[in-house]
């Protein structure tokens, strides 16, 4: 598909190119964010300089259900929904600059994956947890703080509240249990360092499962935002009431599926994590992270799985507690809880 084509399927129009003192401006100042911010991934402020400015940049009218920017591997172009103004345009770009920044490609020269978005794998398998991924980079590049926000009835502290709050809140969570530098290197580098490493601290492929809950996080986000679209473009009152209660049906359904992913990883990931636990260091160790991990959660007025979990796992706690108070350091014998499964559907 030539680059007209997917101009038009995007509804990208009336493109106006920026000049080059503009973009080497916005280049310069990425640039700096990014190595100043990332310099154990082997990132140089003249090395990034030289390839962000390379890129072509526009403005043109975009979308609605589009950001304020969106970069097409094609053309190696980013284009800025016009009217936004110079100050939005540098956050934007950090986001689509990483984009840029991400992609692998083949022999013949084609993209087959962004950071954690593998195209290879066919549909589109990785673009939820990629793009929050780049946007968790972006924000911390931009040096933001954490907000307090609502979504659909959850109350949770995100860095990024405007833009994939719910995946980023989610893949923090992840990175809680893997680190940071797993998370941003597999981003930058296109490689399997943060699946591999998910999966070592969760469990055998629940990187996978992850991945692919998030994705259909993403869908039904965007389906609700299609009705929301369409409700304002709706007259008659019975239409009006019928597209009300899908939203109240999807704003559900995106609330629940937040909430079992969140507890999957809450399950996966300290469960594996207690049974690791070998001595009274490691055990106390393990008690401040997961009490420290309640500011990390997403939660809704009736939320309980946390605070429930906890208090299965205190109990459990006091049990090797006693034990290794009594014999000493464990060698074998660890008893792992029952496992939570995360199934869900689109």
């Amino acid at each position: 598909m030539g680059i007209k084509s997917i101009l038009k399927r995007e509804g990208i129009e009336d493109v106006k190119e920026l000049d080059t003192l503009t973009i080497n401006k916005i280049a310069k100042r990425i640039s700096k964010k990014l190595a100043d911010n990332f310099s154990g991934h082997d990132l140089t402020e003249s090395q990034l300089f030289i390839e962000i400015s390379r890129l072509k940049m526009y403005v043109a009218k975009m979308p609605n259900d589009l950001s304020g920017a969106k970069y097409l591997w094609l053309n190696k172009a980013i284009y800025f929904k016009d009217g936004v103004e110079f100050s939005e345009i540098e956050e934007f770009a950090t986001h689509e600059c990483l984009h840029y920044l991400q992609e692998l490609k083949d022999e013949k020269g084609n993209v087959i994956r962004l950071g954690l978005y593998d195209f290879a794998s066919g549909g589109i398998k990785g673009m939820a947890i990629n793009e929050a991924a780049v946007q968790l980079m972006a924000e911390k590049a931009s040096g933001n703080q954490s907000d307090r926000v609502k979504y659909y009835d959850i109350f949770l502290d995100t860095i990024s509240p405007d833009y994939y709050p719910l995946q980023c809140a989610l893949v923090n969570e992840l990175a809680y249990f893997t680190g940071e530098y797993a998370l941003f290197h597999s981003t930058l580098y296109s490689d399997d360092i943060f699946k591999d490493t998910v999966d070592a601290k969760f469990g055998k492929k629940a990187y996978i499962i992850i991945r692919d809950a998030l994705d259909i996080l993403m869908q039904k986000e965007a389906t609700l935002n299609e009705l929301s679209n369409e409700l304002q473009q709706e007259n008659s009152e019975k239409r009006v009431k019928k597209i009300n209660k899908a939203i109240e049906r999807k704003k559900a359904e995106i609330a629940d599926l937040f909430l079992k992913i969140q507890n999957y990883i809450i399950e996966k990931g300290f469960n594996k994590e207690f049974s690791a636990v070998k001595n009274m260091e490691e055990l106390h160790r393990f008690k401040k992270r997961l009490y420290k991990f309640k500011d990390l959660i997403g939660y809704t007025i009736d939320y309980n799985f946390y605070n429930d979990f906890y208090i299965q796992t205190m109990a459990e706690f006091e049990k090797k507690k006693e034990y290794i108070e009594q014999y000493g350091e464990i060698v074998d014998g660890n008893i792992e809880k029952p496992r939570l499964d995360l199934t869900v559907t689109e």
